[in-house]
């Protein structure tokens, strides 16, 4: 695991100004879950520690299965998602919002998308006022981790 962030409501001021091709959305049609499930794929792959795996149903359906009070975050290129970040109720501390995963495709990297969406969806994380903080874990990638050795 890496390294894991705290932010607390009270000493949080955004900023940030966000452009519409940074969006939030509670549900994803089924052309934005493909795009979804694609870079799920990739990125799978190139971290250290498996990642919750979302299935078609739970990103285009609202059931009992689901994470509470998820919220997708994506970049969108064009007509097409190249990125994406999630959170939901942590599982263990009811007043966190877990910042879930993060994931960018290989080809649209270094284009600061992932701080971009960080950036979009803490916000929305605090609208909830059950939500005191937000809680995210960085992930150690194994590319990462050869270049150490």
């Amino acid at each position: 695991m890496g390294e894991v962030y705290i932010l607390d409501k009270n000493n949080f001021n955004s900023f940030a100004e966000l452009n519409n091709d940074i969006i939030i959305k509670k549900v994803l049609s089924k052309t934005e879950a493909k795009d979804f499930l694609v870079i799920q794929n990739i990125v799978q792959k190139e971290i250290s520690e498996d990642i919750k795996r979302l299935k078609e149903d739970s990103l285009t359906k609202v059931n009992e299965f689901r994470a509470e009070d998820l919220v997708f975050c994506l970049a969108l290129d064009k007509s097409k998602f190249v990125a994406y970040g999630y959170g939901n109720k942590d599982f263990e501390n009811k007043i966190l919002f877990y910042i879930n995963t993060i994931a960018v495709h290989p080809e649209y990297r270094n284009q600061n998308l992932g701080t971009r969406i960080k950036i979009r969806i803490i916000p929305e994380g605090f609208k909830k006022e059950e939500f005191q903080y937000i809680k995210a874990i960085t992930q150690d990638s194994i590319y990462y981790k050869i270049y150490q050795l």
